[in-house]
């Protein structure tokens, strides 16, 4: 037996569309600041700006298995919990690299016998 279709319409149907806008708005994001900061990666690393597009290859190579993943993930526990699982997991993911960056900028530093700041 199957159950009767029901669709959306109404402010439901616009809080819907709302929160799968923002949802691909914060993965276009994401992709925009690792090809921003493909310089800077390059210079942390000690590699030439052409070395380091391999970190927008493999952003590109774990989103493409993430689309395959989250398609079976949807299928096994739902759409909406996933979704709702995902945009957790990002959230979560960049406060914690927020908090990380903020303690280290405010680290004690060390003067060394140089006279020098040390990190």
């Amino acid at each position: 037996m199957t159950l009767p279709r029901t669709f959306l319409s109404g402010p439901t149907l616009a809080l819907v569309t709302l929160a799968l806008a923002l949802g691909n708005f914060m993965e276009v994001l994401d992709t925009t600041i690792a090809n921003v900061a493909v310089p800077h990666i390059a210079g942390d690393l000690g590699v030439s700006p052409t070395q380091a597009t391999w970190v927008i290859t493999s952003y590109a190579v774990a989103n493409a298995i993430s689309v395959l993943l989250s398609g079976w993930l949807a299928q096994r526990f739902g759409q909406v919990r996933v979704f709702v699982g995902a945009v957790l997991l990002l959230a979560a993911a960049t406060l914690s690299i927020v908090g990380l960056r903020l303690q280290a900028d405010h680290a004690p530093r060390v003067v060394g016998t140089s006279g020098k700041v040390a990190a």
